[in-house]
């Protein structure tokens, strides 16, 4: 069952993660953002993939963070056992966004309304983020879902910076 993570309960699920992280090395993240404002063609160059990456990322906000942990058998510490750190920052009815992104994530069940009152502000969570998750000493290994929009995503969290110009 996926633990929803807000301002009230960030710290006590963030120590959580860090007490289970010396037996679960894998760490899958998973990003929610709102949707492509610029779409990249299969047959791209990686330069032009680059710039549709940066220019999705630095002109949108983090909706949600998903993180799972295994084991190096592929065990979780109980089944379901994952985070949804939803965070407060971005509002589909200013921010740039995917309307039909939007329009999925509300039918999967995103509210909004309650992640801008009860979520987490991604500054306040990115330097906890930082240390509990990313800065261990722990010998582990990160699986994303987006791949590049993931990594970009937490990266842009965690130091506050536009992506850099290639």
């Amino acid at each position: 069952m996926a633990i929803n993570v807000g301002k009230a309960n960030l710290v006590e699920q963030l120590e959580l993660i860090l007490s289970l992280r010396g037996s679960y090395s894998i760490v899958a993240i998973d990003t929610e953002f709102p949707g492509f404002i610029r779409d990249t063609p299969r047959n791209a160059t990686e330069e032009e993939r680059y710039n549709d990456v940066k220019h999705n990322v630095d002109n949108m906000h983090l909706i949600q963070l998903g993180v799972a942990l295994f084991d190096e058998g592929g065990n979780t510490p109980w089944p379901g056992c994952c985070w949804q750190f939803n965070f407060s920052d971005f509002d589909p009815d200013v921010d740039t966004s995917s309307p039909d992104s939007i329009e999925l994530l509300v039918q999967s069940g995103h509210d909004f309304q309650q992640n801008r009152r009860d979520g987490i502000d991604a500054q306040r969570c990115a330097y906890l983020v930082c240390v509990k998750l990313f800065c261990q000493p722990y010998s582990s290994k990160y699986i994303t879902f987006h791949g590049l929009y993931d990594v970009a995503f937490v990266i842009k969290m965690i130091t506050r910076a536009r992506c850099p110009t290639p």
